[in-house]
């Protein structure tokens, strides 16, 4: 589960994309940069290969940084140091492109988004996942025509068109046999180190000559010599030049195996290690276990023995001075890191020690505990700083989970870990991360009865949500008929829950309406109080604003909304007033139902639920089209469009609960534009839809009616259908004829002529027609 970053979409406009600052002078490699420069000019896949430390990733930075003005889409960054599982690539490039786990298929949803974009993907440590890299590139590029990448890795990918350029170490000049071009890049590497890190440089020839030995040592590797150079701090360059001498000469010798380059780098790192205080050295290894950095706090609870007699700030100052933990500051907390290379040396001596089994223990208890902690905490007013939390330790997350999955007796630590992830995976849309993870949890042969059917809720809500409602409604009535056997109310009512869900999304409204009414009776009866009573509430709400009872619809949203307004929670209050804005708009009540949708939206958006989102825009859109605003109706359907195939596809679409307004809605706003009219419009939402933050901000300006229209629409006393029925009784048109427009029975036809009648107090079509110019006319 790898770290998601901030992605690049939420800087989409910005050419640099995820891009690393480089925050040291960058040395050398000038004929490296030109080939470079020339190699993506020509073709489309380019592999930097070389050993590790070799300085690859560095210069593919530099590399797409220079390149950037030729992709107008921007560059994005994917690191894959950190990915154990292949399976999970897609997801990640997804993540770092700003795309969240909502869709079953991540790997056209990146396609998708890229189709249409000149952008450079620049995919680095690619070796340990090399056939999935080589498969996920090679789609990628026979998919788009404009996307180009930049890979590092060990080994080439064997792809159709791969350029390939080697990464050499630095050259050292004047000892031993001249390299060729030699320029003695590795000496002016040593030096601005020196400069940066001691703050001094070295002046006499022989320091120069013992420099020079020195990078001649370490073979003129850039990592070696950022490892070496903070040792100046404690040590002379004569005595570096004599440590390095023995040191790197014994080792190489006794490892013959390998490569001499592989050789002098293990050995550097072992220098490192070696010169470190005891207490330093076993914090290293033990500080091996984290994936994608830590927390102080992280740290003194996985790694307490480590430092028993020692301030462990003070060895964290110690390893941060030799150049081996990274320090960031993220919102005024400290966290650290290790390059991937120095972790998973030090992955390699907690092994030796024989202390890896029980550091990795307590490293997964933690994270277990915290997501436990995170849980708890989720009905209340710090959602955002609880998903904040989860996207920083994702790595982590998996790393706990991983390790319980292999121990048998303990993989049931590791399936509550998952399950209790359901605020992340379910409420804020991250449906198809956790359906890779919670397939593996059902796929555990023993599971207590109440965890699977908490994990069976997860699976057929977030498949649902998805577009599979048909392939879950076995498993949903599966829950609930072992919930009944179990007899635990709340497990019933989870397992209620889900069959609620998918009977929604199937248009089986009086079996979502069972659902939901016997599953918050089990909830109340066991006095839980949580998200997903909001969202049961919420839910039964949707179901009656679809089936025409929107009186209950209102009540519902409200009973939803009280509950989160007490408890401070906002992610299920935006499915609440969702729901309240469904009644609202169907009842008439277009600026209160205008008003509930976009603040909707905001929220939604501040939880990155891709889904949640794109349904309130298409919402928006629906509330347009009953204020006669087509222009603003078509913008908004372009957007929804553009977010529905980010989502994965059609997804709620393929339902007819929803695909019947969208139907409607877009029948409507092409009656009243033409064809050219109504396709810029929705063009111009499409494109707006590029960047997500982009496009909320879009639908949130676009979709603010001006007061006048929004009373308007809100005075009419007619539903959404009924006004669309007055508008085609103005044009003549027979109830046979509206029928066929609108892909309805003519008996409904005609019971909507006869409810207009009486809500308007008239006796015949004629007087709908009159009532309807002389309203145009005092619009006007």
């Amino acid at each position: 589960m790898p770290s998601n970053g901030d992605g690049c979409t939420s800087s989409a406009l910005s050419i640099h994309g995820n891009l690393p600052i480089e925050v040291t002078s960058f040395v050398g490699r000038d004929s490296e940069l030109a080939e470079l420069s020339r190699l993506l000019s020509t073709g489309r896949l380019l592999t930097l290969v070389g050993p590790v430390g070799v300085g690859k990733t560095r210069l593919a930075v530099r590399a797409a940084r220079e390149a950037a003005d030729r992709f107008p889409g921007g560059v994005c960054m994917v690191r894959l140091d950190v990915v154990e599982d292949a399976g999970l690539l897609p997801r990640v490039v997804a993540a770092q492109l700003g795309l969240n786990g909502a869709t079953k298929d991540p790997v056209v949803q990146v396609i998708d988004f890229l189709q249409s974009r000149s952008m450079l993907l620049l995919m680095d440590n690619c070796e340990h996942l090399v056939d999935a890299c080589a498969e996920f590139v090679e789609t990628l590029l026979q998919s788009t025509a404009s996307v180009c990448v930049l890979a590092t890795s060990r080994q080439v990918l064997d792809v159709n068109g791969e350029q390939l350029l080697s990464v050499q170490p630095l050259a050292v000049q004047g000892v031993g046999a001249p390299r060729s071009g030699s320029r003695g890049d590795a000496v002016a590497l040593f030096e601005e180190r020196l400069k940066s890190c001691v703050g001094k440089s070295f002046g006499s020839a022989q320091d120069r000559e013992l420099v020079t030995k020195i990078c001649y040592a370490l073979d003129g590797i850039p990592l070696a010599i950022e490892l070496a150079v903070p040792w100046l701090r404690v040590i002379t360059l004569a005595e570096m030049a004599e440590r390095l001498k023995d040191c790197f000469r014994l080792l190489a010798k006794s490892n013959r195996s390998g490569p001499l380059r592989h050789r002098t780098f293990a050995s550097a790192v072992d220098w490192s290690y070696q010169l470190c205080t005891p207490a330093e050295a076993r914090l290293w290894s033990r500080l091996s276990v984290f994936v994608d950095g830590f927390t102080l706090h992280a740290a003194e609870a996985v790694c307490v023995e480590a430092c028993e007699d020692v301030d462990l700030l003070d060895l964290f100052s110690g390893l941060a001075d030799k150049s081996i933990l990274i320090r960031d500051v993220d919102h005024g907390v400290a966290r650290y890191r290790m390059l991937e290379t120095l972790r998973q040396f030090g992955v390699h001596k907690l092994l030796e020690a024989g202390e890896s089994a029980a550091v990795q223990r307590r490293h997964a208890e933690f994270f277990g505990d915290m997501v436990h902690r995170l849980s708890a905490a989720w009905l209340g007013p710090h959602q955002l700083e609880v998903i904040a939390e989860v996207q920083q330790e994702r790595g982590n997350l998996g790393a706990a989970f991983e390790f319980y999955l292999r121990i048998p007796e303990a993989s049931v630590r590791g399936a509550r870990i998952a399950v209790d992830l359901e605020f992340y995976w379910v409420h804020c849309g991250y449906f198809g991360e956790g359906l890779h993870w919670i397939d593996r949890v059902l796929a555990l042969p023993e599971l207590p009865a109440d965890l699977r059917i908490h994990a069976m809720l997860i699976r057929v809500y977030a498949a649902t949500a998805l577009g599979d409602a048909e392939a879950t409604a076995a498993m949903a009535a599966e829950a609930v008929a072992q919930a009944r056997d179990l007899e635990d109310p709340v497990a019933l009512g989870n397992a209620l829950l889900a069959q609620g869900g998918s009977a929604l999304v199937r248009t089986k409204y009086s079996l979502a309406e069972a659902a939901y009414v016997e599953c918050l009776a089990c909830y109340e009866g066991a006095g839980l109080v949580n998200c997903n009573v909001i969202l049961a509430y919420a839910a039964r709400g949707m179901v009656a604003g679809f089936s025409g009872q929107l009186g209950l619809t209102e009540d519902l949203a409200r009973r939803a909304i009280a509950i989160a307004d007490e408890h401070g929670e906002q992610c299920i209050r935006a499915n609440a007033l969702y729901t309240l804005a469904l009644a609202e708009w169907q009842l008439g009540r277009i600026a209160d139902a205008l008003r509930d949708a976009r603040q909707g939206l905001m929220l939604k958006s501040k939880f990155g639920d891709l889904l949640g989102q794109v349904m309130i825009v298409e919402l928006c859109a629906w509330i347009a089209s009953a204020m006669g605003n087509a222009l603003v109706c078509a913008k908004l359907l372009g957007v929804a469009h553009r977010l529905w195939l980010r989502a994965g596809g059609a997804t709620m679409l393929d339902s007819e609960t929803w695909r019947a307004p969208h139907r409607d809605c877009e029948l409507a706003a092409r009656r009243s534009l033409d064809s050219v009219q109504f396709e810029a419009a929705f063009a111009e939402g499409a494109a707006q839809a590029i960047d997500l933050r982009h496009a909320v901000t879009f639908v949130l300006a676009t979709s603010a009616a001006s007061p006048k229209a929004a009373l308007a629409a809100s005075e009419s006393v007619l539903t959404r259908r009924e006004e669309q029925i007055a508008e085609l009784i103005v044009r003549g048109e027979t109830n046979k004829a509206i029928a066929v427009d609108l892909a309805i029975s003519r008996r409904t036809v005609e019971a909507h002529v006869q409810h207009i009648l009486a809500k308007l107090g008239f006796e015949s079509r004629t007087q709908i027609g009159v009532w309807v110019v002389e309203r145009r006319n005092k619009l006007a």
